[in-house]
């Protein structure tokens, strides 16, 4: 798992520790439990329903593991539903803005060549530009 991954369950731990007070018991875990948590970040730490659904999504994939593992004996993440949100209006490169782009890159320099196949690269696997920086060499299998 990568550092900013396991650095972001910390905060959204923190975040939970902080509404629970500290530990509780397994009996204690309800899907009214995770509720009322949910409503605490958003009416009383003033999360966006978007941040709030990240941590919801990190809560429910805990919850999971918790039941697949026998730790708990209930499904409670089927039970936490992520909040409403307007939906993303991200608009993508079009294929003349794509063609504009790599064109303006020198290939004829080394710096040139890699920048468009970071480019190529990010386009085809929609990656994130911090997975393709941290990518190693024994990350690919060449085969």
């Amino acid at each position: 798992m990568a550092q900013v991954t396991l650095e972001d369950y910390e905060v959204h731990f923190r975040y939970l520790f902080e509404y629970l007070g500290g530990d509780i018991a397994k009996e204690d875990i309800t899907a009214d439990l995770f509720r009322a948590y949910i409503d605490w970040m958003i009416h009383d730490k003033g999360l966006s329903p978007v941040t709030a659904n990240v941590r919801i999504r990190t809560m429910r994939a805990f919850i999971r593991f918790a039941f697949v593992e026998g730790y708990i004996q209930s499904p409670l993440h089927e039970k936490i539903k992520l909040l409403k949100t307007e939906e993303d209006t991200l608009e993508s490169f079009t294929t003349a803005e794509v063609k504009a782009l790599l064109d303006k890159v020198d290939t004829s320099t080394f710096a040139g060549f890699r920048d468009f196949v970071m480019i190529c690269t990010l386009l085809d696997t929609m990656a994130r530009i911090s997975e393709l920086v941290a990518l190693k060499r024994s990350n690919v299998n060449i085969n």
